[in-house]
């Protein structure tokens, strides 16, 4: 009897407990949402596209991703026309997955540059992905390529040095960018109003 009552008592607490962090996790599921898309992925598209004239966080539109976050497409305007987008892909680095924000040119089908959103790499080693201006610059106004990779793997993208695995990750995620793109072109371009 004194082990059933126990065993009932941890039950309820545990019940009570899971209840709590349920609701706390689903109160707090928009705001973690706003904030991501605010304090990270907001401020890559402005690395990218500073002279935007839109409201990039009002013009935004969200596509399903099969997964638990949506995919953001960030519409860029110029004279209230949209000339670009911008979405994110991931790779596979170091640390962990690396966010790499990339814009497109919506004419052109180029890419027009790209900005890292989040990583976990070596500070002062893989880190460097967010800061080496001539390693960013290889992916601005070049064709998009689903297949993306550095030269080491056989691409056409050079590594920063000592940053070869963080290197990769980046031209991973501009790849898997690319393909999301290629293959929900006609449907993001008709919520574009193209």
């Amino acid at each position: 009897m004194k082990y059933v009552k126990m065993i009932l008592v941890l039950t309820g607490i545990a019940l009570v407990s899971g209840g709590l962090l349920g609701g706390l996790h689903a109160a707090t599921k928009q705001k973690i949402a706003e904030q991501t898309l605010n304090r990270k992925k907001l401020p890559a598209v402005r690395n990218i596209f500073p002279d935007a004239e839109n409201d990039l966080v009002a013009d935004h539109l969200e596509f399903d991703s099969g997964g638990e976050e949506p995919v953001y497409v960030f519409v860029i305007k110029k004279g209230g026309k949209p000339i670009a987008i911008a979405l994110e892909g991931f790779g596979k680095g170091y640390g962990g997955d690396v966010g790499v924000m990339v814009g497109f040119n919506i004419e052109t089908g180029k890419l027009v540059g790209i900005s890292v959103t989040t990583h976990s790499e070596t500070p002062g080693v893989g880190s460097k992905i967010t800061e080496n201006h001539s390693f960013l610059g290889q992916f601005e106004d070049i064709p998009a390529d689903p297949e993306a990779k550095i030269k080491k793997d056989g691409g056409k993208i050079d590594a920063i040095s000592g940053a070869t695995f963080s290197s990769r990750a980046v031209a991973t995620a501009v790849g898997a960018a690319v393909r999301y793109y290629q293959t929900n072109e006609a449907e993001i371009k008709g919520k574009v109003g193209l």
